[in-house]
């Protein structure tokens, strides 16, 4: 949606809501789920236990973490937390080279 809302000339990757909530911020807690546990992985408490709020999350599927991780590392690249799982979000996105949502997000 900020993709579209930045081709519409409004800036919604730079928006910070009324407790600084962003969609920086949001990205990287989805980049934690990716980095610690992984794609397409159930969350258990074992694997989980660096990510923020896990317990809430125990017995679900990590579930298109790599969407907002290619995404926010293309948006956010100075963000280390995003960008260094691009490679491996990217790996994951190959398995459907359909996707036209992720063509050409690629952090160069």
């Amino acid at each position: 949606m900020a993709e579209i809302m930045r081709n519409a000339g409004i800036e919604a990757f730079g928006y910070r809501g009324a407790h600084k909530q962003s969609i920086e911020m949001a990205t990287q807690y989805c980049a934690g789920y990716g980095k610690h546990i992984g794609f397409k992985t159930t969350v258990t408490a074992v694997n989980a236990q660096d990510c923020s709020d896990y317990q809430e999350y125990i017995g679900q599927l990590v579930n298109d973490v790599k969407t907002p991780v290619t995404l926010g590392a293309y948006s956010f690249p100075r963000n280390p937390t995003i960008t260094e799982l691009d490679a491996a979000a990217r790996e994951e996105v190959k398995r459907n080279p359909l996707d036209t949502l992720h063509f050409g997000r690629w952090v160069n």
